[in-house]
């Protein structure tokens, strides 16, 4: 075994298993934060519920926009 160790650039059997333990230890955590971040933000995430007052912004950025989007039209009927 320390014949194979030493092919792939270790001094000794120990130092081998002190890296492999060390990035087996740095994939678990890895592997934890990713569900964390899978659990927040994925597609599993359940949405917020929209605020009053985020409901009341949208009606009045669509209200707003609809305005905008209509012909103006003209009061002045002629010369009277």
């Amino acid at each position: 075994m320390s014949g194979i160790v030493r092919q792939h650039g270790f001094a000794t059997v120990q130092d081998f298993y002190t890296a492999f333990y060390t990035a087996q230890r740095s994939i678990e955590a890895y592997q934890k934060e990713c569900a964390k971040w899978e659990e927040a933000y994925g597609e599993k995430a359940t949405p917020k519920a929209e605020t009053m007052h985020d409901k009341i912004q949208r009606y009045k950025e669509k209200v707003d926009k609809q305005y905008i989007s209509q012909p103006s039209q003209s009061r002045d009927k002629g010369a009277r």
